[in-house]
């Protein structure tokens, strides 16, 4: 037959048996904080991992896509035959870009040159730099960082100004000191 006890009797009954078995209470609360402290942090490192991941592949290029008139490497079939691809005309892309109403960033790049030598004073490099030709959004869509200094602005591709934006290792190898007018 049950024992009715009051809500002050159960308290009362409770701190009786948490002072009586001391040792046996600070394990257990030991024990769930170890525990709490243990979730906190694998949920943690989980979120760290995830966002680190999702970095590392948008640096890739992993949430863009590209356009182009056709496929770069090597053909095979066709009894050795190439297929010509038409270009895209700068009017084209231009067309594209404007009718591309969704929210994101849209940029047009040209490859120039993959073998060019850069010169600084009277210092050059190796005949192996690459040459791209693009626009104000060139650097978020390819997911290059800028290390110093300042990207392209809408009005010097608007007047077609000169500049350039050069790499780390072009920069140590023509020991370009700072921006310059």
């Amino acid at each position: 037959m049950p024992v009715k006890t009051s809500y002050k009797e159960n308290i009362s009954i409770a701190l009786q048996s948490i002072a009586g078995n001391r040792l046996r209470t600070s394990l257990t609360s030991l024990i769930i904080a170890i525990g709490i402290m243990a979730l906190v942090g694998i949920l943690t490192a989980i979120e760290g991992i995830r966002q680190f991941t999702n970095d590392a592949f948008s640096d890739l290029g992993a949430n863009s896509f590209t356009i182009q008139n056709r496929g770069e490497g090597l053909n095979f079939g066709n009894g050795g035959h190439r297929k010509a691809y038409p270009s895209i005309t700068y009017s084209e892309a231009d067309r594209f870009k404007s009718t591309f109403k969704l929210p994101v960033l849209t940029a047009i790049n040209l490859d120039v040159a993959g073998t060019a030598v850069a010169k600084y004073g009277n210092q050059k490099t190796n005949p192996n730099i690459s040459i791209s030709g693009s626009n104000e959004n060139y650097l978020a869509t390819t997911g290059k960082k800028l290390s110093f200094g300042r990207s392209f602005s809408s009005s010097e591709l608007e007047h077609g100004a000169n500049v350039v934006l050069i790499g780390d290792e072009i920069k140590t190898k023509l020991q370009v000191a700072s921006y310059k007018r």
